[in-house]
């Protein structure tokens, strides 16, 4: 009678630990299923919100597209001058090619912040001529024309002293726009 006694106390074991591991399976389904409508509902707020962000940016892209188009036929001149050393010899040989010899000059990178964020510094150019009217101004436009990012910020034409016909104070600014070219790395 005791291997009855026995085999029946190992078969309530066994049903115990079979009812036991169910209740356990049974609790981690639930777990499982929480986590999983938790995730689903995390995975519906995302695709709502990038459909949100989607919207939005579609719209400021339709808003600024007069900006991007701006930017997008200016950009090749800008890049033609991402240093302020390009600059500078630009201008040195714009000066030779003229004929024109400054009577002071200064070459100086100056900060500046744009209302789009694209140009962050520029080049200040400040020149003191000293001669023929014509000469300087046809200097003044070539300049402008071979730098068409140049800004003239400011110029005082006065009687100059002397034989010369007027004098000439000159402040330009040529902004810069770091390129990947000018910070070595390769360009997409």
């Amino acid at each position: 009678m005791k291997e009855k006694q026995f085999a029946c106390v190992v078969l309530g074991m066994a049903i115990f630990a079979c009812f036991f591991g169910i209740m356990k399976m049974q609790t981690k389904l639930q777990e499982a299923r929480k986590e999983a409508e938790s995730a689903k509902e995390s995975a519906e707020a995302a695709s709502r919100e990038r459909v949100v962000t989607s919207a939005n940016f579609a719209d400021l892209e339709k808003r600024s597209q007069a900006q991007i188009e701006y930017y997008r036929i200016w950009k090749p001149h800008f890049e033609s001058f991402p240093q302020g050393e390009h600059v500078t010899k630009e201008f040195e040989l714009k000066m030779k090619e003229a004929d024109v010899n400054p009577f002071t000059e200064s070459f100086e990178p100056a900060a500046y912040t744009d209302k789009f964020g694209v140009i962050s510094k520029l080049q200040r150019v400040d020149l003191v001529f000293v001669g023929g009217y014509e000469m300087l101004f046809n200097f003044l436009g070539t300049i402008e024309s071979s730098i068409n990012t140049a800004r003239v910020t400011s110029c005082s034409v006065k009687k100059a002293a002397g034989d010369e016909d007027i004098r000439m104070e000159l402040t330009i600014d040529v902004p810069i726009i770091e390129t990947a070219d000018a910070a070595g790395a390769p360009t997409p």
